[in-house]
């Protein structure tokens, strides 16, 4: 077997789940981003339990939460995805602008506990 066909057969079986991802950083003061970020927060949350949000979150900069964040976005193409993230509280009232990079998820895990007993459950536990 050479080289091509070892890598197309390592390739083969990979998820290849394209996703979108935006990196969203203030434009504004953070006083004048302050009384909207409730709404914000609310606006992501909808996005998650609509299944539109993958994965969302501040970048840190040492160990501190930092200005700049990051969305992951399910869309079927380019413009719905910068539809959906143009519709996000701040980048719609213009206090934050974003970049969408197009992205393959192909590796990775992410595990699942629950527990019947007391209904409860986490993500990674460990």
């Amino acid at each position: 077997m050479d080289l091509h066909e070892e890598i197309g057969g390592l390739v083969a079986p990979l998820l290849h789940r394209t996703l979108f991802v935006c990196v969203s950083e203030p434009v504004a003061a953070a006083e004048e981003i302050l009384p909207h970020i409730p709404d914000h927060l609310r606006h992501l949350v909808a996005m998650e339990k609509s299944g539109v949000l993958l994965a969302s979150g501040p970048f840190l900069e040492a160990g501190q939460v930092g200005l700049r964040a990051m969305m992951i976005i399910r869309a079927k193409d380019f413009a719905e995805a910068r539809r959906i993230v143009g519709e996000e509280t701040l980048h719609k009232l213009g206090l934050r602008r974003f970049t969408i990079e197009e992205w393959q998820l192909n590796q990775g895990r992410i595990s699942v506990q629950i527990d019947f007993s007391d209904q409860k459950g986490g993500l990674d536990a460990g």
